[in-house]
């Protein structure tokens, strides 16, 4: 499977925002996977950011956060694991601690 694009350079705010949801619906029984997230800290000062894997019909919660106020230093971009697969009508939230300064990208794959 070729990786699409899921999520193209969202600046993150600083509440969580819904940044992706998994397409179909569960008789059609796709998911992606969603192998890694890169975070590129445009600003000259260390900001943080946090990630959750919302299941459908979910919230965030500690049970589905992928990381919390997690580092990422001025001017960097890091590239994160995840390897989540997202089921239809789950999706991806996040925010970092100072809003449009923090830009997130992630591909996925979908498969049946």
């Amino acid at each position: 499977m070729n990786p699409i694009p899921i999520i193209q350079g969202a600046a993150l705010t600083d509440t969580l925002s819904v940044l992706y949801v998994a397409p179909g619906n569960d008789q059609q029984l796709k998911n992606v996977v969603v192998p890694d997230v890169r975070f590129h800290n445009t600003s000259g000062v260390d900001r943080t950011v946090t990630l959750h894997v919302v299941p459908k019909n979910g919230q965030p919660t500690l049970a589905n956060a992928r990381f919390k106020d997690e580092l990422i230093p001025a001017g960097m971009s890091l590239l994160f694991a995840l390897g989540d697969v997202i089921l239809p009508g789950g999706s991806i939230q996040g925010s970092a601690s100072v809003g449009g300064v923090v830009v997130i990208s992630a591909n996925g794959e979908k498969h049946p």
